[in-house]
């Protein structure tokens, strides 16, 4: 038969294991969940600005992401309603990674497009997509281009393709909710 001093002895040293073990997992889980890594390519602005009205067509799409992106493996594109292409699909980078621009076909009829993305971010390799519109109203007795702001669509707008849940985090919570659960259960047993 064991006596009172095994049975403590018994039940604290893996109780203190078991805390020092969900210490050291919620402490890894914050450090991991707060480092820039886990972040993604966001798109902090563009040029022309989401849901705005342009009396001519622009030269170029221009980015603001706040990573860098991979320009070869990413898919940007600029459509109309009917989903037409007029980009001139040549995403190219402008001295600065955080800032690619993409090329657009001369003239664009008046219409509202649509600029679609799908990057790759060069920090983390983590993929972030999202789409913004613009219109354009050509009008040829108008002389120097100008832009007004309005809503083209409620619906549109910068899309960062949503947030996701770190998987550490999760990891880190099923093992203190266990680890909760494995010393209720240890000190009920007593």
């Amino acid at each position: 038969m064991r006596t009172t001093r095994q049975s403590e002895r018994h039940f604290r040293v893996p109780n203190i294991y078991l805390l020092g073990g969900t210490v050291l997992a919620l402490f890894c889980g914050a450090l991991t969940s707060a480092t820039p890594g886990n972040a993604h390519s966001d798109l902090l602005r563009s040029s022309p600005i989401s849901d705005t009205v342009l009396s001519a067509s622009p030269g170029e799409i221009i980015f603001f992401f706040s990573e860098p992106v991979v320009v070869e493996t990413s898919d940007v594109q600029l459509v109309d309603s009917a989903d037409a292409p007029y980009d001139l699909n040549d995403f190219h980078h402008h001295g600065d990674a955080t800032n690619p621009g993409l090329g657009v076909q001369p003239n664009l009829p008046s219409g509202v497009y649509t600029v679609q993305w799908d990057v790759i971010s060069a920090t983390d390799g983590h993929q972030s997509s999202g789409s913004f519109s613009f219109e354009v109203v050509s009008n040829p007795l108008m002389g120097t281009p100008s832009v007004s702001v309005r809503p083209v669509d409620e619906d549109a707008g910068d899309s960062s393709g949503g947030s996701s849940i770190n998987p550490v985090v999760v990891i880190v919570v099923v093992v203190t909710v266990g680890a909760a659960l494995g010393t209720w259960r240890a000190r009920r047993r007593r």
